[in-house]
């Protein structure tokens, strides 16, 4: 709700900031040029959406969709590795109580720790 109501703000003071410029023939090109760069930003995010999803580890449930996958990308990837908590920790240098701590109610993992994790699967 709040990001809604920041973007309704923005887009409003976006609008009175066109409603005050002065245009010229050189603006009103730049700003023609935009068009087509914004589109092609949107197709090259769907084309990556796309081969992400099309990636074995993807499909395997690796994808991190939000901080609450950090604990089951954890114990996903400890599976395939075949490896014990205390063998993952050592081998990627976690802390072993942050990897025991991955089925109990702690608060998510950081930014960071899941770029981490990203960066493992």
């Amino acid at each position: 709700l709040v990001d809604e109501l920041l973007n309704s703000v923005l887009f409003l003071l976006i609008g009175l900031e066109v409603l005050l410029l002065r245009w010229s023939h050189e603006s009103a090109w730049l700003a023609l040029a935009a068009i087509p760069i914004a589109l092609l930003a949107r197709l090259a995010d769907a084309q990556i959406a796309a081969w992400a999803a099309a990636d074995p580890d993807m499909a395997a449930g690796l994808k991190i969709t939000g901080k609450a996958m950090a604990p089951a990308l954890v114990q996903t990837l400890r599976r395939q590795l075949n490896f014990s908590q205390a063998q993952f920790a050592e081998r990627y240098g976690i802390p072993v109580h942050c990897i025991r701590a991955e089925k109990s109610a702690v608060p998510p993992p950081k930014a960071a720790t899941l770029a981490y994790l990203e960066a493992i699967a």
